[in-house]
C-alpha cells in the first residue's frame, strides 16, 4: 500500500517541452482532484487528474490503484506516474491514508 495521493500533493518531473532550452528538471504540485472524496481535508487526486508543473506546462496521473477508486476512477498513489510534456512521479502523499493497488 502506498500514501494516497491529495491535492496540494507534489509531482516531481523531467520537462523536454522548451526548446531549444535542453530538457530541465522541475516539480509540480495537483491543482484538482475529486470534488466529493476527502482524505486530511483535501481533495483525492485519481487517474488523469493535473498537477501544474513549475515550467509552466500541465502533467497528468497516468496509472492509479486498480482496486481502490473515488467516483469509480482509480485513486493516485505515491510513486504513481504522471505524463503529459513533463514526465514523472508523485513524490507527496498522507503519511497516514493509505490505497491498495
Amino acid at each position: 500500500m502506498a500514501g494516497t495521493a491529495r491535492l496540494g500533493d507534489t509531482v516531481s518531473c523531467i520537462c523536454c517541452c522548451h526548446p531549444p532550452i535542453p530538457c530541465i528538471a522541475t516539480t509540480g504540485i495537483f491543482v484538482a482532484g475529486d470534488p466529493t472524496v476527502f482524505v486530511d481535508n483535501q481533495q483525492v487526486i485519481r487517474l488523469g487528474d493535473i498537477a501544474m508543473c513549475a515550467c509552466g506546462h500541465p502533467t497528468l496521473v497516468v496509472s492509479a490503484s486498480p482496486d481502490s477508486f473515488a467516483t469509480n476512477v482509480g485513486i493516485a498513489r505515491l510513486g504513481d506516474p504522471v505524463s503529459a510534456c513533463p514526465v514523472g512521479v508523485i513524490v507527496s502523499s498522507s503519511v497516514d491514508t493509505f490505497t491498495n493497488g
